[in-house]
């Protein structure tokens, strides 16, 4: 007996759930393909529907059923949310026979678009043209793949950002971006960061965006949409425009207080992700068929499906507002699709939903259906009951699955007889005997407006007796290791036939993680066998393994048992110094020293942000040891007691506030005179556009100087950035480091030669502006080993006129009385100063060298916890001419 077919057996036995979409009056919901491992799909102009897998394989429903053809077979990496994950067809598709697809690599650890020529209801294989690749990936999850041509002939690819949410925002990488792409793979130069950016990233279209599932374009309008998978606040639908933020990784949902760099979009509409009820936005389509079968109140709306309600709802995309909720109840619940026809089709993906990587990784469950519009109301059914054969004594279940207008009526009925109290779509009888063997079955359902009888069924009753079935190793009490070979053995033995071969003993091992099952291995025949336990995915220690082994004897019935295995647990630790510094191990942030249990042979992941803040202190990242020096680095947790230690540097964050810029007419710039006004600008980040920067300015024909003085936070080599429309140019410690001053010279995200700057020193620096006519714009970036290129921060600029201009060190204690913590107030045109303090008996009781200036008022706080209450002087070794300054402790 097939491995599926003795499934059903046993669930004939137990009741399980079964999940009900619910479509309105007039609607007819039809299953057209199932046992699938399905993530998207799209029609052909002939009217197939071509399903992508997630394993690899585009399969085929052509004339209302699943095709026994493969259209292509992709070797892809199908690990967690890896694998073939988007599909679109060439607007030309009838004429070039052009399919699209974006997929993760096997071995290769990047995802791909590619496009395939098609022959008739295969595609070649050997005419794939690679048009793009992604980054490396250092996740497996957030891949996106949603694609569509716009109305403009463009394809648009939505990138996830790849579990590196920062890289969301950032234009060097494709992460966390919707790109723009020719129909040959090149890039536009029409994209709106084609002069700024270089490589792949001048595909950018949009950015700011986290996972970016599914993708709709309405072909009336050209309006183009992404829905944004949330992180656990809010799911967004966006309205896809050039150059624009999304926001992310700053926020989720509708901008509140929070500050973004760039072109900050709103979402076009925002739903709350609330556990149970609402977790991903998971499809989009608008109802825009060549013929349109639905009601009136549905065309040209957006239609859009969320994944843990099971709901499609009707969004209306010129206010952004949901007008009602189509469907219910469909079970993972994943892709959407307006037919030509005007049928609406959708995935049901049938799988835990979990979010574990097994979970992710495969199912062999899914389902595609189509709804279409009839009109009447009357019953429907989509499922019909199945026969079930039993054992003398055992239960038999059957079912219906309908839909209608409601409510619906359901009466089973044995033997032509009605059966009493069977109301509901199961039914299920116990205690079956030989003499029940036989017994017809069938279900009529009814409303207001008609009725419909299924198909008759047969109960079958057997004097049997089900195999005996023992698994003889792993024995009770086993504990694995990730990483292991794990052997399985077993035996049946019936009563009828006696020993049972190889053939009638099918395994099945499930990987528990807490209250969540997943299928990790389904239908291996015969007595033994192996498998490896992976030693990536999920990294908790609290799952386990349960083998199954079922035995089926000639006659068909069938029995099972199963074990349980559970882990081996090692404990690795992190520290750092300093401590208390923030760990990303296996996405979850802590806080050093910590410890982490694992099952043993189970890979991490460690990261350390190459800077991080904390008050008023920077700390850098330095090494890993035992490890290389990169921040970020994976390991085996093969045994007990490793301990992995970061070192960082340490820095106070500067207390600068801006340079001082100096604005100018063009002509009183030339001829040495006035600025117009001054002002402190605490970043240099401005889209003046076709506006003047302020009042008494043009908005052309003007200049802008912004000096003072620049602090690095750590000795390192810099390299900095001016994107300017017009000219610019950056003088630091009179080194020219940029100049694009010639006129009419536009500077596109210049960066300048690397220079090596120290710490503790104030470099003067002077950035110039220029603008002659058209838009006006300027950004000032930087980057080193410590920092990723961003905006020069504001605490590190030092307008002139906040800085100490006398000759001597002042130095005040305060409070005073003090308790166990002196603060200093210093200025001093010194990068540091010294200080010691005594006792009145004259003897030194401590010393604070290279205490922290920066030529203003400076505050630094010591400890004098261990001072017993007194008198106390301090002296300030750094001028030798101020006066001893007396303090109490308390």
């Amino acid at each position: 007996m097939k491995p599926f077919l003795l499934f059903a057996i046993l669930i004939s036995i137990v009741a399980l759930g079964t999940s009900h979409a619910q479509a309105p009056e007039g609607f007819e919901v039809k299953l057209l393909a199932e046992r699938l491992d399905p993530v998207t799909m799209i029609e052909t102009p002939d009217g197939r529907i071509l399903v992508a897998e997630k394993k690899g394989t585009i399969r085929i429903i052509k004339d209302g059923s699943l095709s026994e053809t493969v259209f292509l077979t992709l070797p892809v990496d199908n690990f967690n949310e890896r694998g073939l994950s988007g599909l679109v067809l060439h607007p030309q598709y009838e004429e070039n026979n052009f399919l699209y697809v974006y997929y993760t690599v096997a071995n290769k650890l990047v995802n791909r678009v590619s496009r395939f020529t098609a022959n008739g209801d295969h595609a070649l294989p050997q005419s794939e043209k690679i048009l793009f690749e992604t980054d490396s990936l250092l996740g497996a999850i957030h891949n996106a793949g949603a694609m569509r041509f716009g109305n403009d002939g463009m394809l648009y690819i939505s990138v996830g950002d790849m579990a590196q949410n920062e890289r969301a925002k950032d234009l060097n990488y494709t992460n966390g971006k919707i790109l723009r792409l020719e129909q040959d793979g090149s890039i536009p130069s029409s994209n709106p960061f084609y002069d700024v950016t270089e490589g792949y990233s001048r595909a950018i279209w949009a950015y700011g965006l986290r996972n970016s599932f599914s993708m709709a374009v309405n072909p009336l309008s050209g309006m183009i949409v992404a829905g944004d998978v949330g992180l656990e606040s809010w799911e967004e639908i966006n309205e896809i425009l050039p150059g624009k933020n999304y926001g992310w990784d700053i926020l989720e949902g509708r901008r509140g207080a929070e500050i973004i760099e760039g072109d900050y979009q709103d979402p076009l509409h925002v739903f709350k992700n609330e556990i149970g009820t609402a977790c991903a936005l998971t499809g989009l389509a608008f109802y825009t068929p060549k013929v349109y079968s639905f009601p009136p109140q549905y065309h040209d709306k957006l239609l859009y499906a969320e994944l843990c309600s099971g709901e499609i709802r009707v969004l209306d995309p010129s206010s952004g507002v949901v007008s009602e909720v189509f469907m219910r109840g469909v079970k993972d619940l994943i892709s959407l699709l307006v037919g030509r026809d005007g049928a609406l089709y959708y995935i049901e993906r049938n799988s835990r939903r979990t979010g574990t990587v097994s979970d992710n990784s495969r199912t062999d469950m899914g389902r595609v259906w189509s709804v279409s519009y009839e009109g009447s109301g009357r019953p429907y059914i989509s499922i019909q009951p199945t026969s079930q054969r039993v054992v003398v004594g055992e239960n038999a279940r059957f079912s219906v699955r309908a839909s209608g207008k409601n409510p619906l009526n359901f009466q089973w009925f044995r033997n032509g007889s009605a059966v009493a109290g069977a109301n509901a779509d199961t039914l299920i009888l116990t205690d079956l005997q030989l003499v029940n063997h036989g017994d017809s079955l069938y279900c009529t359902v009814s409303n207001g407006i008609g009725s419909l009888t299924s198909s008759k069924v047969a109960l079958l009753v057997a004097k049997n007796k089900r195999p005996e079935v023992e698994i003889t190793y792993p024995p009770a009490g086993y504990r694995y290791q990730a990483g292991q070979k794990l052997s399985f053995e077993g035996i049946g033995h019936d009563a009828e036939d006696g020993n049972l071969s190889g053939d009638k003993l099918t395994w099945r091992i499930d990987f528990h993680h807490e209250q969540h099952t997943h299928p990790f291995l389904a239908g291996e025949l015969g007595a033994s066998g192996q498998v490896e336990i992976p030693i990536s995915g999920e990294t908790s220690t609290d799952v386990w393994y349960r083998i199954y082994l079922f035995a089926e004897d000639e006659a068909g019935f069938a029995n099972h048992t199963y074990r349980d295995i559970f882990p081996e647990i090692v404990t690795f630790a992190v520290t750092s110094e300093p401590s208390n510094l923030e760990i990303n191990v296996d996405g979850k942030v802590r806080r050093t020293p910590f410890e982490v249990q694992s099952v043993q042979g189970v890979i991490h992941t460690v990261s350390a942000p190459i800077l991080q803040h904390d008050e008023d202190k920077i700390f850098g990242f330095q090494s890993w040891s035992p490890r290389a020096p990169e921040a970020t680095f994976a390991f085996q947790a093969d045994r007990e007691g490793i301990d992995y230690h970061g070192t960082f540097r340490e820095r106070y964050i500067g207390k600068g506030v801006g340079l001082l810029g100096s604005y100018y007419d063009d002509q009183s710039f030339e001829s040495g005179g006035p600025p117009v006004f001054t002002r402190v600008d605490s970043v240099i980040f401005f889209h003046w556009f076709e506006n003047a920067p302020g009042e008494g300015v043009p908005d052309e024909h003007f200049t802008v100087q912004w000096t003072g003085f620049l602090e690095v936070p750590f000795s390192d080599e810099y390299t900095f950035y001016l994107e300017a429309d017009d000219a610019s140019r950056l003088i630091i410690d009179s080194i020219t480091v940029i100049d694009q001053w010639a006129p009419g010279m536009t500077t596109a995200a210049l960066g300048g030669r690397s220079i090596y700057l120290e710490e503790d020193i104030l470099y003067p620096i002077e950035v110039s502006f220029r603008e002659r006519y058209g838009w006006a714009n300027c950004a000032f970036r930087w980057s080193s080993s410590f920092i990723e290129k961003s905006l020069v921060w504001s605490s590190q600029f030092f307008p002139d006129s906040l800085l100490y201009d006398g000759n001597e060190t002042h130095i005040v204690v305060a409070p005073n009385p003090t308790g166990d913590e002196i603060t200093f107030r210093i200025r001093s045109l010194e990068k540091s100063t010294s200080v010691e303090i005594y006792d009145v008996t004259g003897r030194m009781v401590a010393s604070f060298p290279g205490l922290r200036t920066i030529g203003r008022d400076t505050y630094v706080s010591r400890s004098i916890a261990h001072f017993s209450p007194g008198m106390y002087y301090c002296k300030v070794l750094t001028c030798p001419s101020c006066p001893l300054i007396e303090f109490v402790k308390r």
